[in-house]
């Protein structure tokens, strides 16, 4: 066998290739344990932040609808449309803001009002230490998508040489563009919340577990902010549920009860989505 994988016939470099794509798959999905930060254990929170860590700013704004719908301040009209019962009303600049809104309204326009009120619980979050700022989720991208990268070049290496050489590489064409596509969605997907974040979420699920089958009235918001709307099936307000499914269907906002768990991933994850790639 040659010792420059280069000068390799086309079935075994598409073997060693196929492994080294397992290889960097791997790598991706260990790297952000190693550079994830601690954070600040120990914090308590309310719905809203909950919710941030949860789903980022998507299910921010679900859980500051659930906690409207169930104060009686908005109302479900019809199947897939809401309607502010309490103009002027609201305990919050976000809330006030939602209430204002004219007439029946989709959600995306609910989405529209809401969404900015979010940016200050990610903030707060960053600065307590649970979810990660800005500069470090950039080099946290491109860590995790550095295997693939390399992969890809070593890849592109092969396939020049081969077809210098008029060599068949469809096979290896083939696996270019899939190692692309992962490279693509390794760095569209991260996780930033720090390990603290992780843990403060999964404790406040597991304290609130009953929430997913049996919440009361009160406890409908904070269901929401971790579980996502799915919680409200069979519920009064299933109606919400289906509205949010059905905006994502029509190709509107991300449904909360997708994989922003990842979160707030931005997706999402504000997103924090998935709990720690």
């Amino acid at each position: 066998m040659p010792l420059n994988p280069f000068d390799l016939t086309g079935g075994p470099f598409l073997l060693l290739y196929i492994v080294l794509l397992l290889l960097a798959t791997i790598a991706a999905f260990r790297i952000p344990h190693r550079l994830r930060s601690d954070g600040r254990a120990g914090q308590s929170f309310d719905a809203d932040h909950l919710a941030y860590l949860s789903g980022g700013p998507t299910r921010y704004v679900d859980t500051l609808v659930a906690r409207l719908l169930t104060s009686d301040l908005l109302t479900l009209s019809g199947r897939h449309k809401l309607m502010s019962k309490g103009a002027g009303q609201g305990r919050t600049a976000a809330e006030m803001h939602v209430l204002a809104l004219p007439g029946e309204v989709g959600w995306s326009a609910i989405e529209r009002a809401a969404i900015d009120y979010a940016e200050p619980i990610r903030r707060d979050l960053v600065r307590r230490h649970l979810l990660i700022d800005e500069d470090k989720v950039l080099l946290l991208r491109l860590w995790q998508t550095l295997p693939f990268a390399a992969l890809l070049l070593f890849g592109a290496i092969k396939w020049e040489v081969g077809t210098m050489r008029d060599r068949p590489v469809g096979f290896l064409t083939v696996l270019l563009v899939l190692t692309f596509i992962f490279a693509i969605i390794r760095f569209a997907s991260v996780d930033r919340r720090t390990w603290a974040g992780i843990a403060a979420l999964e404790d406040a699920r597991s304290s609130a577990d009953r929430l997913r089958r049996a919440a009361v009235s009160d406890e409908i918001p904070l269901a929401v902010a971790l579980f996502g709307t799915t919680v409200l099936i069979g519920s009064y307000w299933s109606d919400y549920h289906d509205l949010r499914r059905a905006s994502s269907n029509d190709g509107g906002s991300s449904s909360s009860d997708s994989s922003s768990d990842g979160g707030c991933g931005g997706g999402g994850c504000g997103g924090c989505g998935g709990g720690g790639d």
